[in-house]
């Protein structure tokens, strides 16, 4: 039934894009064909980034390995009845990991249908992504991070949403502000001094929050309504308009909308770094297309471009040849995690963010 819930729901966003030139073309087995970059597509091409392979050895254990556990903490069923719930995430400690050193913090959201195993695997049998983080660790690409894999499902326990999980995303939320992250950083060690307000305030700069398909849709949400405790923010094959928040006819919308929620909060082009990242024939990737065309046009707090240019915040690539599939995240997220623990231990986010004094 899923199945045929999400090939319905992917057609809708194409009727909402009238104003783009680019239909879904797919071919003899179902795939989309990447667009010819016509008109506006050629001001999309000229800022995307096109993402390495991943080294074949890197999806291989090493000596130096990082830890898997499974993480239980107490929330509230916040999209229902508001009862109490026992859930699970896995966390990824990195080799070394001691309390004694703060650790940059990303949370990352599987897709509808997934599960806290999807990204990393679980603590029995690891997954070829928990690899790659310990290699690039290992090789000093990034800094050494906790990598904390939560759901939106109530209970642990897959939902039959009839809406592409879009009803849970928003309320999801508030068990991550309220319930997650107050456990998960009580019990690590992070930059966080304290989990209250302030403490998650004062610490955001090290906290980012991404995912895939509608793990990076639920990302876009973050950003609507928890700027004040992130700064970073990834979004992989996760358009705006697989959310329930399609209001117009053309996909315009889709910048503006989130522009207002960013705004709202007391932000500005200086306070994040967004990034986002697809498959050249992923199904997603004509509307991530069509969102970075609109984000484009508001390009007073969106600056979209290349990695290490003055006053990029937002970057986007694509990885040729990938689907919709595992092997595409492991791809993105090996590509994106160079510039992530750059943005989140440089300078610029901190001083802007701390200048401002800005609150949720």
């Amino acid at each position: 039934m899923k199945k045929h819930i999400l090939l319905i729901l992917l057609l809708i966003p194409v009727l909402f894009i009238s104003g783009s030139t680019a239909p879904v073309e797919t071919n003899s087995v179902g795939e989309p064909i990447t667009p010819d970059y016509t008109t506006w597509q050629k001001d999309v091409k000229n800022t995307m980034m096109d993402f390495r392979d991943v080294p074949n050895e890197y999806f291989l254990p090493i000596k130096e390995s990082g830890t898997l556990q499974y993480f239980q903490y107490q929330t509230k069923n916040y999209d229902k009845d508001m009862s109490d719930e026992t859930k699970y995430a896995v966390v990824y400690t990195p080799y070394g990991y001691t309390p004694d050193k703060q650790y940059d913090i990303l949370y990352l959201m599987h897709g509808y249908g997934g599960d806290i195993d999807v990204w990393l695997g679980s603590p029995d049998e690891p997954g070829e992504v928990k690899y790659v983080l310990d290699h690039m660790i290992e090789k000093h690409m990034i800094e050494p991070m906790i990598v904390v894999c939560p759901t939106y499902y109530d209970n642990n326990q897959d939902e039959d949403t009839d809406n592409m999980d879009t009803s849970l995303l928003e309320p999801f939320g508030k068990e991550l502000r309220n319930d997650l992250i107050p456990a998960v950083e009580t019990a690590f060690s992070t930059y966080a001094d304290s989990v209250d307000e302030t403490g998650l305030q004062e610490s955001g700069t090290h906290r980012a929050f991404g995912g895939f398909s509608m793990g990076g849709v639920t990302t876009l949400y973050r950003m609507m309504d928890s700027m004040d405790i992130f700064s970073c923010f990834i979004d992989f094959s996760g358009p705006i308009y697989w959310s329930n928040l399609v209001n117009t006819e053309t996909g315009d919308w889709g910048a503006s909308y989130l522009k207002e929620k960013i705004t709202e909060q007391g932000y500005t082009d200086k306070d994040f770094y967004l990034y986002l990242a697809t498959g050249s024939q992923d199904e997603a990737y004509p509307l991530m297309d069509t969102m970075v065309e609109s984000l484009l046009k508001q390009d007073d707090l969106f600056h979209v471009g290349l990695p290490g240019k003055p006053n990029i915040n937002v970057t986007y690539g694509v990885c040729d040849g990938e689907i919709h599939d595992w092997h595409n995240r492991a791809r993105c997220l090996y590509n994106i995690l160079t510039m992530l623990s750059d943005h989140m231990n440089g300078k610029d986010l901190k001083e802007n963010r701390h200048k401002h004094g800005h609150h949720h």
